[in-house]
């Protein structure tokens, strides 16, 4: 697969749920965030924009159309985080970025201690159905 033929995608900064927010919730999702970056960067046929890029998006409201076109990516990541004991939670959405529409949405969980294990799970499903809705030449079926 050649650079032209991949799939961009941008991970917009993953926020904290919990009932009852904690210090450093955001220190969390920051880090999932970019644990999600790099292991999806490594799967085939995506290309992820940076954690740099994307962490200006914290907070930020705008259609996701509009910053999948400011970012120049096909398709737009967004999701939370939630740690209940030692139980982490990831909810992740891939957005169309061109139709602004939610096109998968999938929760996982897993030890806290196996974060990396189930970052890299994300990755490879998100990557799965990256490839699989979006056409090398920048359209979705």
């Amino acid at each position: 697969m050649h650079a032209s033929s991949r799939v961009s995608v941008a991970i917009l900064p993953l926020v904290r749920y919990d009932t009852a927010p904690k210090p450093g919730s955001d220190a969390l999702a920051d880090a999932v965030t970019d644990g999600l970056i790099g292991e999806l960067a490594r799967q085939p046929g995506v290309e992820v924009t940076s954690r740099t890029t994307v962490m200006q998006y914290r907070d930020v409201r705008a259609r996701l159309s509009a910053i999948a076109a400011d970012l120049g990516v096909q398709a737009i990541v967004e999701g939370r985080v939630s740690l209940t004991g030692q139980r982490l939670w990831i909810e992740v959405r891939i957005v169309d970025g061109r139709r602004d529409r939610k096109i998968w949405v999938k929760d996982f969980a897993g030890e806290i201690a196996d974060e990396r294990g189930l970052e890299r799970q994300v990755a490879e499903a998100m990557a799965a159905i990256l490839t699989s809705r979006f056409e090398p030449d920048g359209t979705s079926p």
